[in-house]
């Protein structure tokens, strides 16, 4: 498939989806996080819909905040944009989600997701979203480097580097051409690393199950194959056999509907989806940039500021709401003689407190994300278990 066909192809399937997801005899309008994705939304909403189009973005007051990136999208395309800042207390929030869910489900993103349907279900009861558009087209960074990943770290590290040195010294992308056609182990389990927090190892530790029991659960649960058997594939494999449907969508759904809000995923229109695994695995990462593809599609339709920005996760500051708004929730729910207790060892549990708790700031982002994650597990036996 040439880049020229490609682009015109996403265009045409991409206008048509948005199309017919604003047929309504409701309010309808779009979440606007200020990415690529909900971007292209709205700017493909605004040539087909009879109304004024409108936008929903939120920030948090600690660190995460992209509404200045939706923010210009919406003044480009004159939408009327709501703006939700979240600086007040969260505790009875967060706690209202997690009963909601009827899972131990720990995605944060969960609570500025419900957040910021409540906000727009005062205004529309429809919203459209920019939801797989970076696991059909490879919009994560990480994509970067697990297309370099070859035997073991070493290798892997060795063929980056030279990689990197080559485009820029030609602006030839060797991992397009001296690529190997199947990966190796390693590949995977440097994939499945980046979407974890507990290792396997750390997992029995807690809990009482069986070695290989992860690897076990991911060969036979595939519902989607994936042609290519290449590092790259391997990822985009993962993520739309199981990071997708088993945490995006669970969460947005799940979110939207608390607050009584239909979600319309354009991304996910099965046309889009068949046109994605159509396209050679290195064309959506090519030349080291992620979203390759989209990006030169989109060019007439988003300034460059949107389509060359970093790319930031749609999340909540978990860290900094442990160590203040949610810090005695949390101290509470996991005292000595809480649920958890029944599945976790004590000692565990005081482990992960204290490599949150004893120092000013984790080094690693995983640590307040295993805290975050026995906290939301107890939540949930408070609630489900006798």
């Amino acid at each position: 498939m040439k880049e020229e066909q490609a682009n015109w192809e996403f265009q045409q399937i991409f206008s048509d989806a948005v199309k017919i997801r604003t047929i309504s005899d409701v309010p309808l309008g779009v979440f606007l996080s200020g990415g690529i994705d909900s971007s292209a939304v709205v700017a493909f909403m605004t040539r087909s819909y009879s109304g004024k189009v409108r936008t929903f973005s939120v920030g948090f007051a600690d660190e995460i905040d992209e509404r200045p990136f939706a923010r210009m999208v919406a003044e480009r395309y004159n939408t009327d944009h709501t703006e939700l800042y979240v600086d007040q207390k969260i505790e009875d929030t967060v706690l209202d989600v997690l009963n909601y869910y009827d899972e131990p489900f720990g995605d944060s993103s969960s609570i500025p997701s419900y957040l910021i349907s409540k906000e727009a279900r005062r205004h529309v009861k429809v919203i459209l979203t920019g939801d797989g558009g970076d696991e059909l087209f490879a919009g994560y960074d990480t994509y970067v480097n697990q297309k370099y990943q070859l035997f073991d770290r070493v290798s892997s590290r060795l063929y980056h580097e030279v990689g990197k040195a080559i485009l820029k010294l030609s602006g030839i992308d060797i991992a397009a051409w001296v690529f190997p056609k199947r990966s190796w182990s390693y590949a995977y389990a440097h994939w499945h690393v980046l979407r974890s927090y507990y290792s396997e190892e750390e997992i029995q530790h807690l809990l009482p199950v069986q070695g290989g029991f992860i690897k076990r659960f991911f060969s036979e649960n595939k519902w989607l194959d994936v042609a290519s058997e290449d590092a790259l594939s391997m990822a985009y494999s993962y993520d739309l056999n199981w990071y997708l449907p088993d945490d995006l969508l669970k969460k947005i759904d799940m979110a939207s509907m608390f607050a009584s809000l239909e979600c319309r995923a354009p991304f996910l229109d099965h046309r889009l989806v068949e046109f994605s695994l159509k396209i050679p695995p290195h064309m959506k990462v090519k030349n080291d940039i992620t979203k390759y593809i989209l990006k030169q599609a989109l060019k007439e339709y988003l300034p460059n500021e949107i389509l060359k920005r970093t790319k930031t996760g749609f999340g909540a500051p978990i860290e900094s709401w442990m160590r203040n708004q949610l810090r005695e929730v949390i101290f509470d729910f996991i005292l000595p003689g809480c649920k958890l207790e029944s599945l976790v060892p004590r000692e565990a549990i005081n482990e992960a407190l204290n490599r949150v708790y004893s120092v000013s700031r984790c080094k690693d982002y995983r640590t307040p994300y295993k805290l975050w994650l026995l906290f939301v597990l107890e939540v949930w036996m408070r609630r489900y278990s006798s």
